[in-house]
């Protein structure tokens, strides 16, 4: 059974602290902000957003630094995670969020690197990019995101390059080059090569049978060989299946009764069955469900894991 009143009840107690305490922290506030307004959005309760819209887009802008990024919370450095769920979230909440200063601070990163110490990992590599393409959306003045870039002092083949970099004989990616395949880090890398319109520089059958041998006999999928099943990955599974228009050829009735088996009596989801709900899986459980188009949910974009307008093109 989906309990959509359920849901929302646990979705607004995790907003208010009294739900899932992983997350009570403050230095997590920002990815919690993302995890309500998503699934309060994908269930369409758009009342319950208005009330709590000001306020989120207040925290957030003092969460940003001088240096164009956004910290975690306030009074935390800036980061390319934080930065992008933050400007997720103004994008949810139809916020004007462009600002020259945080494509200077994007530029840092050159799109590959997460930190400054260096550290490589293809996750920095979609936030960095997924930030930029809400600046470029804002700004309105380039029709060519590419150009976007480009103009403003990015090397798209430097970017190509590591993302492919990335790419194993077995069809998925790791997390830097050489790195086992992941399920994860396959949407990653597959997310930006769509958002820089460079999909057809891998060979897509073979990632396509990697990411299917991901869904278990349980419906679910895991994100890598010999591991369980988690309902997050229903997300990265799908989602990836869908950037290669190729998200039909999973067992669609399995994954479904997979995720709803993880849909606690609480109204939250969990990773898998038996564990206590969390606002984490419970979000990306309805984003998978979205995808999927049942239960009358919001449509996402499923690139960015962003729930989009009720009359917005899916």
């Amino acid at each position: 059974m989906f309990y959509k009143e359920k849901i929302k009840s646990y979705i607004l107690k995790c907003n208010e602290g009294k739900e899932d305490l992983s997350i009570k922290k403050e230095f997590y506030k920002i990815k919690l902000m993302y995890f309500v307004v998503t699934s309060l959005k994908l269930l369409c309760c758009y009342d319950e957003i208005e009330k709590i819209r000001e306020g989120y887009i207040n925290y957030i802008l003092n969460c940003k630094n001088s240096d164009g990024g956004y910290g975690p919370c306030v009074g935390y450095p800036s980061h390319v995670f934080s930065t992008f769920f933050a400007l997720l979230v103004l994008r949810s909440l139809n916020y004007n969020s462009y600002d020259k200063n945080t494509i200077e601070y994007l530029k840092r990163f050159k799109c590959r690197y997460g930190d400054d110490f260096g550290e490589e990992d293809n996750r920095f590599t979609i936030a960095a990019l997924g930030s930029l393409f809400f600046q470029f959306e804002w700004e309105g003045e380039e029709s060519d995101f590419l150009y976007f870039l480009k103009i403003n002092g990015f090397d798209i083949n430097s970017i190509e390059y590591f993302i492919l970099d990335c790419y194993n004989k077995d069809g998925g990616f790791g997390l830097q080059p050489q790195a086992e395949s992941h399920l994860a880090q396959t949407y990653c890398s597959l997310g930006s090569l769509s958002i820089l319109g460079f999909l057809d520089c891998v060979d897509k059958n073979k990632i396509i049978k990697f990411i299917l041998l991901r869904q278990q006999e349980s419906g679910g999928f895991n994100g890598r060989a010999n591991k369980k099943e988690d309902t997050c990955y229903s997300f990265y599974g799908l989602s990836s299946l869908k950037i290669l228009d190729s998200h039909i050829l999973i067992d669609k009735e399995k994954l479904i009764n997979f995720i709803l088996s993880c849909h606690n009596e609480d109204g939250g989801f969990t990773d898998m069955v038996g564990n206590p709900s969390d606002i984490y899986h419970t979000c990306y459980s309805l984003l998978a469900l979205s995808i999927l188009e049942v239960f009358d949910l919001g449509s996402c974009d499923h690139v960015l894991g962003l729930a989009l307008d009720l009359n917005s093109p899916k």
